[in-house]
Parts: C-alpha cells; sequence; structure tokens
C-alpha cells in the first residue's frame, strides 16, 4: 500500500508539473479607457460576477481585460456571443467579431466562425461608463446550446491535445 501511495502522490505531483495553467488572465483597471495600472488575476468567467466579491472596486468608469486561448478537440463550428452595457468587444484570434456599444446596441449578438481543432487566442475587452451594468458572453459549439465558456477549454497560453488531456486527467 506504501509503494501504490508513493506512486500515485508521484505520478500526481508530475501531472500537476506537467498540466497547464487553465483559464484566462483577466486585467481590471479602475478607469475607463484601460487606464492605470491593471489588477491581474486568473479566472474561468468571463463576467461580473468578480465585482459581487470586490468591494473596493468600482461600480461606474472602470475596464476589464480577458486574454487566453480556447482550446477545441476537434474542427467544429462555434458560435460566440457578446453582449453588454456599456462596451465590449469579443475577439477570436484577432478577429473582431463582435462589438456592442450604445452606438451599435447593447442586446447580445451572434457570429459563428469555423474554427480547427487546437488552441485559439480570445479576448474580451469591456468598458463600464455610467448607468447601469452587465455583460453577456457565451458560446454554442456545433450548433448546441449556448452557455458559458468550461474552465476545461480555457487556458492561460496556446496549448496541445496533450496537455489539455493531461490538465483532464489530473483534474
Amino acid at each position: 500500500y506504501l509503494v501504490t501511495a508513493c506512486l500515485l502522490a508521484g505520478l500526481a505531483a508530475a501531472a500537476n508539473t506537467l498540466t497547464p495553467e487553465t483559464g484566462l488572465r483577466r486585467s481590471i483597471y479602475t478607469q475607463a479607457d484601460f487606464a492605470g495600472t491593471p489588477i491581474d488575476e486568473r479566472t474561468a468567467e468571463v463576467n461580473l460576477e468578480f465585482l459581487n466579491d470586490r468591494l473596493d472596486l468600482p461600480r461606474r468608469f472602470f475596464s476589464v481585460r480577458w486574454r487566453g486561448f480556447v482550446f477545441l478537440d476537434k474542427a467544429q463550428p462555434v458560435e460566440f456571443f457578446a453582449g453588454g452595457d456599456d462596451q465590449v468587444e469579443l475577439r477570436v484570434d484577432g478577429q473582431l467579431l463582435v462589438r456592442r456599444s450604445p452606438r451599435e446596441g447593447m442586446g447580445t449578438r451572434s457570429r459563428t466562425l469555423p474554427l480547427e481543432a487546437g488552441a485559439h487566442e480570445i479576448s474580451v475587452d469591456y468598458q463600464q461608463f455610467g448607468g447601469g451594468m452587465s455583460l453577456n458572453i457565451q458560446r454554442a459549439i456545433a450548433g448546441g446550446a449556448p452557455g458559458p465558456f468550461l474552465a476545461t477549454e480555457l487556458f492561460t497560453k496556446p496549448v496541445e491535445a496533450r496537455q489539455v488531456w493531461i490538465s483532464k486527467a489530473a483534474q
């Protein structure tokens, strides 16, 4: 039993070392227009829920950036959704997919993009000015139902299939 326990502990340590960092980098700016020094954190969520736990952060005239990679295990179309009050931009692989603002309208819009298997850079920029505050970022894979990104498909750096497999096995 001792040998088995040691072997399992060694495998868990090796898996943690080889496992890529999941989630996205969130940079919170306490001013609009991404001004000032950001507060950088790692998160698996693209929403404004973090504000519920951070009473030290402003509720008006601030901005937030999420950066990372979404991993697809096979080539497939992905529909990306973005909506927000006041301004939000969603990019995949550097391509602007959706921009929402008072000028363009603040409802949620979507755009479908056929993507190859592998890691794809994703970025979301959000700015809150005055008034109401909301953000809606979702995805629907291969015609499925829209929903938030899963923690198991988001990574801070580009990943390969074997790294994703190790990450899932470690979890």
